[in-house]
């Protein structure tokens, strides 16, 4: 996985938020503050949701991503220039297109 500097700096800080979250935890639990182990799963909860926030979680992301390839042109779209639009039409009907 490649990062942006931006993306990689969020992760940075996110980390760093959970790092002291979690020696808060341990000394909590240090002192028998965590009994039910409610803390222990939010912070593992947390640790999951930024996993899967960086993809960094093992699992494909369902959503579909914005990118710039060109689609296949079978939607209806409306291209808004008539002159346009009539040869999108004739390409799309030719068998060279296919």
């Amino acid at each position: 996985l490649q990062f942006s500097a931006v993306k990689l700096a969020e992760l940075h800080s996110d980390l760093k938020i959970q790092e002291k979250d979690e020696l808060n935890w341990k000394k909590l639990k240090a002192e028998g503050m965590d009994d039910d182990g409610e803390k222990e799963a939010k912070l593992r909860r947390s640790l999951n949701v930024i996993m899967a926030k960086y993809g960094l979680d093992g699992k494909k992301k369902t959503q579909t991503e914005d990118n710039n390839y060109i689609k296949d042109g079978t939607e209806n779209e409306v291209l808004n220039d008539p002159r346009l639009e009539k040869l999108w039409n004739k390409v799309r009907t030719e068998a060279s297109w296919k």
